[in-house]
């Protein structure tokens, strides 16, 4: 852990480092939070996105393995949704999964060893819902994990506004990271 700067995330990352302060790779195998999706003020912001996750990977390149939900603002109007990704592979917003404000939702991300493939799994604890995917990540580091609200970047890699919301905690925090942080 400790504290690192980032342009656009905010949040924990949690790595284990060698005794020469470099994160270790396939040191990560699971991740998991739960957070209360958060009502957006269109009022203020006509266009914003809240992105809110967890993932593994990320804090180094390439790759990052991540899936949570969105709370977002365009042009006045408030969305929510479920999304995952496989960076650098392009994000999927989740169509059979509903999100609404004041939703508690629960996501993991776990490496499977025997497959060499992550399975995503996001659940809405108050439905029920709960959507799973396994893909391979390829030159997958597994290095680092993290919990992570963002605005996220455009098309053109320019950050996005922040939606207009209260505030975001997570809970039920639970990583599994080989040796000794």
């Amino acid at each position: 852990g400790g504290i690192g700067y980032s342009s656009n995330w905010a949040g924990y990352v949690a790595i284990k480092k060698d005794s020469t302060g470099f994160p270790i790779d396939n040191s990560v195998s699971y991740i998991k939070g739960s957070w209360t999706v958060p009502e957006v003020d269109c009022s203020s912001i006509q266009n914003g996105k809240t992105w809110i996750w967890v993932g593994i990977d990320g804090y180094l390149p390439p790759t990052i393995e991540q899936i949570g939900t969105a709370s977002e603002c365009i042009e006045g109007n408030p969305g929510y949704y479920g999304w995952y990704e496989f960076y650098p592979k392009p994000g999927y917003k989740i169509n059979d999964f509903s999100v609404h404000p004041g939703d508690n939702i629960t996501a993991e991300v776990k490496y499977l060893p025997k497959e060499e493939k992550f399975r995503l799994t996001i659940t809405n604890d108050n439905t029920g819902e709960k959507f799973s995917v396994v893909r391979k990540s390829k030159n997958a580091q597994r290095s680092s994990a993290e919990w992570i609200v963002e605005p996220p970047k455009d098309d053109l890699g320019n950050i996005v506004p922040l939606s207009d919301f209260n505030q975001v905690t997570f809970r039920n925090a639970e990583v599994k990271i080989k040796g000794k942080m």
